[in-house]
């Protein structure tokens, strides 16, 4: 939770714990994850090293045939 010093401290003076309050008067809901890993994005992950891998090969051939 982001405030500003001030009513953090205030918020700690007044003992309640208000963030735990306004959690439990949120309505339930389905915890979403960040991030899923699947077949397709490790391979998908795979592919674009692979690819920056090749291109830095490339550049790195390139350079060294124009020095």
């Amino acid at each position: 939770m982001a405030s500003p010093t001030q009513l953090r401290g205030d918020l700690k003076r007044d003992g309640r714990d208000l963030l735990a309050e306004f959690r439990r008067l949120a309505p339930a809901r389905e915890q979403v994850s960040i991030q899923r890993w699947s077949l397709r994005r490790v391979l998908l992950t795979l592919g674009v090293g692979i690819v920056g891998f090749l291109a830095v090969g490339l550049l790195v051939s390139n350079w060294n045939a124009f020095a």
